[in-house]
């Protein structure tokens, strides 16, 4: 038998091109840390942690997060860092494994 090889590709697309969807909330306990450490007027270096699920809702949730950041002015200011996340929630049907990190600016308003 010969194939034709747009045939063969129709197929495979056929079989591999689905789609399938699922939805779940959950709530998760969060507990945290949050520092700030001037380094003068302008400068500072902050961060902060929180972990949470415990099983309740999530097995496992955290977050990190560390930057450099100016005092633009008493309202406005500017952080360059770095962010981790991730999540585990397990549950009878359905797993979400979720691991998130890279590079974070921010421009914020304090009022």
């Amino acid at each position: 038998m010969i194939w034709n090889p747009y045939e063969v590709s129709n197929r495979v697309t056929n079989r591999l091109n689905r789609s399938v969807s699922f939805y779940d909330n959950w709530f998760d306990s969060v507990i945290g840390l949050r520092g700030r450490f001037n380094l003068s007027k302008a400068f500072y270096l902050t961060g902060e942690s929180d972990v949470g699920g415990f099983g309740i809702g999530s097995d496992v949730a955290v977050q990190e997060y560390a930057a450099l950041g100016c005092q633009i002015t008493r309202q406005v200011y500017s952080e360059v860092g770095y962010r981790f996340l991730y999540d585990d929630f397990r549950d009878t049907n359905f797993l979400y494994q979720m691991a998130m990190h890279g590079a974070q600016i921010t421009l914020g308003l304090k009022f």
